[in-house]
């Protein structure tokens, strides 16, 4: 039985000078699906501490492999929410690593980087 490790990043693009953030539970999931799993899903939890809500502007993954949606458009100060990674395994085996790209705010941005494996 083959083991296949999966590892998804998230790219946070943020505001600086509207102080909109949002805070991580986690920037690294690390998955091990079964040889037969079909996908393999992370989840990002997040929380906007600021004082202003927090806009995203978009939402990607690295390749055509994987999908990422977030579950809102605005996140008003206070709330929580996720961002879902599905990797869609295919015949792929082996370490995997993936990037899930999050732009939020506005002008100027600034990026960090969180995975999945």
């Amino acid at each position: 039985m083959k083991t296949q490790i999966l590892t998804f990043t998230l790219s946070i693009i943020t505001c600086l000078s509207a102080r909109a953030e949002l805070k991580w539970e986690q920037t690294s999931v690390e998955l091990h699906p079964t040889a037969t799993d079909k996908q393999a899903v992370g989840h990002f939890k997040y929380q906007n501490p600021g004082k202003t809500p927090v806009h995203f502007k978009s939402v990607h993954a690295s390749c055509g492999c994987t999908t990422a949606q977030s579950q809102k458009d605005e996140v008003p100060p206070g709330e929580k929410g996720e961002i879902t990674a599905t990797f869609n395994i295919g015949d792929r085996t082996g370490t995997q690593i993936k990037t899930v790209t999050v732009e939020t705010g506005w002008k100027p941005t600034s990026r960090q980087i969180q995975k999945l494996c």
